[in-house]
C-alpha cells in the first residue's frame, strides 16, 4: 500500500464507493426495473447497509456506464489544477475516454460521454460509516471545455477531494479497459461484482469470502436482504455466462455453498490516507 499527498492524481476511485458503490448494477436505467421503482418510491434515493457502513444515493441512478465513464477520465487525465476552494479539476480528451472504453468514436459517442458526465454532477451522496464518521458530498462542481488547453475540464468538488484525500484508495487504471469491455446481458452485475472484490487487498494468500444474497443486497441488485428467486436466478445465470470474465479477476463462485470467493488480482493498486 503507498502513502501519497496527491491522491486524485494518483488514484482511479475511492475504495468505500466501489465495495458499497454509488454505482448501481445495471448498464442502464429503465422506469420499468426494480431499482427505478424503488428510487422513486423513496423520493428519488436508495439507501444500503453493510458491515462498513451506509451509503444514500440522491438524485439520480448511477449505473456503471457512467462508472466506466468515470473512471477512464480519470485514468486519461493529462494535468489537473487546483483551486483555492479546494475542488479539483481534471483536464482530459473525450476521444481517449473512448478508446478506453472501446467505444466507435464519432459525434454520437462525444455526446453521449458528455451527457453521461453531466449527470454524474446531479448526484449527492452521504455515508454514515461504522466508526462513526458522516459525510455527504456532490462528486462533481462543473463540465466544461477548455479552449486553452484544447482538452474537456471535470471539476470535482471540494468536498468530494476532501472525502478522496481522507479515504482509502486505489489504482485499477490498468483493468479499467478490460472491466468496461465486458458486454452482454447481465454485465451490469459482473462489473459490480469485480468492482467490490477489487477493494478488497489480499494479503498472505488469504480468500474474500462472500455469500451471494449478502452481495446482491449490497450492490442494490436486491432490495431486501433475502433476494427473490427471480433475482438468485438471473445472478447465477450471469455468473455462469461471465465465468471467464470473473475467473480474469480471481473470482470464482461454489454453487453448493453460494459463496463468491476472491484471492487477488494483478493490477490494483492501494492508495491510503497520507500520514
Amino acid at each position: 500500500m503507498e502513502l501519497g499527498s496527491m491522491k486524485m492524481e494518483n488514484s482511479t476511485a475511492i475504495v468505500d464507493d466501489m465495495r458499497i458503490p454509488i454505482f448501481f448494477p445495471i448498464q442502464k436505467v429503465s422506469s420499468r426495473s426494480a431499482i427505478a421503482k424503488e428510487f422513486k418510491k423513496n423520493n428519488n434515493q436508495l439507501t444500503r447497509e453493510s458491515r462498513w457502513g451506509t451509503v444514500t444515493v440522491r438524485n439520480r441512478i448511477l449505473t456503471q456506464h457512467h462508472s466506466d465513464v468515470l473512471y477512464a477520465a480519470i485514468a486519461v487525465s493529462t494535468r489537473t489544477s487546483r483551486f483555492s476552494s479546494g475542488a479539483l479539476g481534471i483536464y482530459f480528451s473525450l476521444y481517449n475516454v473512448s478508446k478506453v472504453l472501446n467505444l466507435k468514436w464519432g459525434t454520437a459517442t462525444s455526446n453521449q460521454l458528455e451527457e453521461v458526465i453531466r449527470e454524474i454532477r446531479d448526484v449527492i451522496i452521504i455515508k454514515h460509516d461504522k466508526d462513526g464518521s458522516n459525510k455527504d458530498y456532490e462528486i462533481l462542481k462543473g463540465v466544461s471545455y477548455s479552449s486553452v488547453h484544447k482538452t474537456w475540464r471535470i471539476l470535482f468538488h471540494e468536498q468530494f477531494v476532501k472525502v478522496f484525500e481522507s479515504s482509502l484508495t486505489l489504482n485499477h487504471s490498468l483493468r479499467i479497459t478490460e472491466i468496461a469491455s465486458i458486454r452482454g446481458e447481465g454485465n451490469g452485475l459482473i462489473k459490480s461484482i469485480i468492482n467490490h472484490c477489487i477493494t478488497q487487498e489480499i494479503k498472505n494468500n488469504k480468500i474474500y469470502n462472500i455469500n451471494l444474497d449478502k452481495i446482491l443486497y449490497i450492490l442494490s441488485y436486491s432490495l431486501s436482504l433475502v433476494p427473490t428467486d427471480s433475482n438468485l436466478k438471473s445472478a447465477k445465470r450471469y455468473i455462469s455466462k461471465f465465468k471467464k470474465e470473473l475467473a480474469n479477476f480471481g473470482i470464482t463462485y461454489d454453487r453448493k455453498t453460494k459463496n463468491l470467493a476472491y484471492i487477488g488480482t494483478k493490477g490494483i493498486r492501494f492508495i491510503s490516507k497520507a500520514s
